[in-house]
């Protein structure tokens, strides 16, 4: 059969007759195939018919406007319907699409390809382990006019490389005394320091952005805490500075200058240079005995719980209602639990109150109410139990306490919070006006690195 060059139809025997062509295939069609042709040669006539109508209307668009003639032409370039195109399309010209199929061996050899360099990546990771880049990188000098590049390297060779440049940096080790572990904090990156000014606030969502940060710097730690949910959970709200002093001595390392007045005569001392080292300040000497025989040792969380605070609770009765509270060192996540809580079912008021008691708030495990009738009736102290996550009706009971009894809830609360606890000051020194001792200064290392990170 013969195909038609110019609309890809076969061509009827009348038409091979008119090109002196006779009997082509005749003899090697079979009978159906004949059939066949005969609809293909009304097919055909009708294509012819319709074919003079298409000259017959292109004549006239001729003599339109050129602007109708080229609508004419931009409806004819619009893309055909599916089903436009198969009416158009013979079955025998169907042809499946040959899509590449690659075979076992090239499968193969891009497998060992793939693995190849992963295993050079993984020994550029483990040789850049052993290497002190800081160190390295700090005392070489570079000429920009000549620099050498190298273009050569994989891909996954040269993330290894761009990380290592980027964190291979010190950290600076801090000892966390109530949580008893220790811990590397590292430098604040640029991207972080919007995070930290960000989060200043005490709104649960700035609040939790900023522990978050916190875990994040932690390079390493002694319990293997990987993730924040133990972070939270293992970490006491006390030893909140301590991170805060080692973020801020890694990334603002040396001396911090301060401004401060005289008690004594008024004078004013500015720009001031502290060394970071001296701003700690210890105010249980238990510590450095805690410090160094106990927490160096501690490895795992089951060891910590022998010396860690946040395992131990304590228990006191109030003299004048005979209500026993039961305290606890607040942890991270309760922190986060009691700013959760202040929804906005609550009053302004109610809101202003909890922030104002929360201190002794998130102390408060239990509190043990006695229950009158139960002695009444039968002579015998029994107690109603009060959880220390119902805020509200704790709330209510520490602000109805007489004056006696809030002296002793509040003492028993600070004496528990300043156990193994490190503050942060400036030390003593003589006025250079008076020359009078100024006497310990109390410093804010949460401000300290805020105010330094907006600089």
């Amino acid at each position: 059969m013969v195909r038609k060059a110019d609309n890809n139809e076969y061509m009827s025997q009348d038409d091979l007759k008119d090109l002196g062509v006779d009997n082509v295939d005749q003899q090697q069609k079979p009978k159906k195939q004949q059939n066949n042709q005969q609809q293909n040669k009304q097919n055909h006539n009708k294509k012819r018919h319709n074919n003079n109508n298409n000259k017959n209307r292109q004549r006239n668009n001729n003599h339109q406007p050129k602007h109708n003639k080229n609508n004419q032409q931009k409806q004819n370039n619009k893309p055909q319907s599916k089903k436009q195109y198969q009416s158009h399309t013979h079955p025998d010209q169907a042809k499946p699409v040959q899509s590449p199929i690659p075979t076992l061996a090239g499968w193969s050899e891009g497998k060992i390809e793939e693995v190849e360099r992963q295993e050079r990546a993984n020994e550029t990771k483990e040789r850049l382990n052993k290497f002190d880049a800081k160190k390295a990188l700090k005392n070489i000098s570079v000429d920009l006019n000549s620099i050498e590049i190298f273009n050569d390297l994989d891909y996954n060779v040269q993330r290894e490389n761009t990380n290592f440049v980027l964190n291979s940096r010190p950290t600076y080790e801090i000892k966390l005394s109530q949580s008893a572990y220790i811990a590397h904090m590292q430098s604040l990156k640029f991207k972080e320091i919007n995070t930290l000014t960000q989060s200043i606030s005490n709104d649960y969502n700035s609040l939790l952005a900023r522990y978050q940060l916190y875990f994040e710097k932690m390079n390493m730690n002694s319990l293997g805490i990987d993730n924040f949910a133990d972070f939270k959970r293992l970490t006491s709200l006390y030893d909140i500075p301590t991170i805060e002093y080692g973020i801020y001595n890694i990334t603002f390392p040396g001396t911090t200058k301060f401004s401060v007045k005289c008690g004594k005569c008024n004078h004013s001392m500015r720009d001031l240079d502290i060394d970071n080292s001296q701003l700690i300040s210890i105010r249980d000497n238990d510590v450095f005995e805690r410090l160094d025989k106990n927490i160096n040792n501690i490895t795992d969380e089951e060891q910590a719980n022998k010396y860690s605070l946040l395992s131990k609770t304590e228990r006191f009765i109030l003299d004048e209602t005979k209500i026993v509270v039961e305290t606890k060192i607040p942890t991270i996540d309760d922190h986060l639990s009691l700013i959760g809580s202040l929804n906005n079912s609550m009053t302004e008021k109610e809101k202003e109150d909890i922030n104002a008691f929360a201190y002794i708030l998130l102390h408060i495990d239990n509190i043990f109410i006695p229950d009158l009738t139960h002695l009444e009736e039968t002579g015998e102290v029994g107690f109603i139990k009060v959880s220390g996550n119902q805020y509200a009706d704790l709330l209510d009971i520490i602000t109805n306490l007489e004056l006696d009894d809030s002296n002793t809830l509040v003492d028993n609360v600070t004496e528990q919070g300043n156990k193994y606890s490190i503050s942060y000051a400036i030390r003593s020194f003589p006025c250079t006006n008076c020359g009078e001792q100024t006497g310990d200064i109390g410093v804010d290392i949460g401000d300290m690195l805020f105010r330094k990170a907006l600089q």
